[in-house]
């Protein structure tokens, strides 16, 4: 019951003088329910940091913030960079956690193929997967934080606008296995050319952990180029496609 307060407490490198126990994480208010810690993140137009207090009077044990709007509270906790406190919390329960972790990017059908692989494993191991599209620097640590600590599988779908981005949120997931649906033109305008998109999708290879495995598209147009980064990589490759020779069909 206190895995995650724990993990709360070695980064603030502090010990809470009161006793919470702490499941889930949410940056919207309106969402926490009782024993749910929430993260106080200035987003472009709204600044989560105001909500601190709503969300304690909603049940969260503590709230995370990096300013401090109204009434003094010793479960409000201000830190240096919320956002960043989040995804650092999130990395060690990751790491801690039984899972085998599974990362799914691609130009187009990743919320398909995590529904479909998250229902479908849950079927018959205990499974964690993102909800809704909640693939972005705010959505993956969320669902990372939300890891229980019998889960077997974990099914996280990562999403790009730009380069680096693939990177980052890959880092933090640790994927056993990764899974690019393909290549397209997503997100064009962030790139000069459809290149671009293909080596920013690429990210997720460097990040696969030894022994992992990749599951790529072999009919694809850049199926060689993915290959040979895994290859390079040393991660076992699994190909699917109709058209091109591959491992299923």
């Amino acid at each position: 019951n206190s895995w995650k307060l724990n993990i709360v407490q070695e980064l603030l490198d502090k010990k809470l003088n009161f006793y919470k126990i702490i499941n889930k994480a949410s940056i919207n208010s309106r969402d926490v329910k009782k024993n749910n810690i929430f993260f106080g993140v200035k987003g472009k137009k709204i600044d989560g940091n105001k909500f601190a207090d709503q969300a304690l009077k909603n049940g969260a044990s503590i709230s995370i913030v990096d300013k401090k709007y109204g009434k003094k509270n010793k479960k409000k906790i201000k830190v240096k960079n919320s956002l960043k406190f989040l995804s650092e919390c999130s990395s060690l329960i990751r790491i801690s956690s039984n899972i085998t972790s599974i990362a799914v990017t691609g130009s187009s059908g990743k919320t398909s193929l995590k529904e479909m692989l998250g229902q479908s494993l849950e079927k018959i191991y205990r499974t964690t997967y993102s909800q809704k599209s909640f693939n972005n620097k705010y959505g993956v640590p969320i669902s990372l934080f939300n890891i229980k600590k019998k889960d077997k599988f974990g099914v996280f779908e990562v999403g790009m606008d730009k380069k680096g981005e693939i990177d980052y949120l890959t880092k933090l997931i640790k994927p056993d296995i990764g899974v690019i649906t393909n290549i397209s033109y997503a997100h064009i305008k962030n790139f000069k050319n459809i290149n671009g998109i293909a080596k920013a999708k690429s990210e997720i290879i460097k990040n696969i952990l030894d022994e992992g495995s990749i599951i790529l598209n072999a009919d694809d147009k850049f199926f060689k180029y993915l290959q040979f980064k895994a290859l390079k990589k040393k991660i076992k490759i699994v190909s699917f496609g109709k058209k091109n020779k591959s491992n299923i069909k």
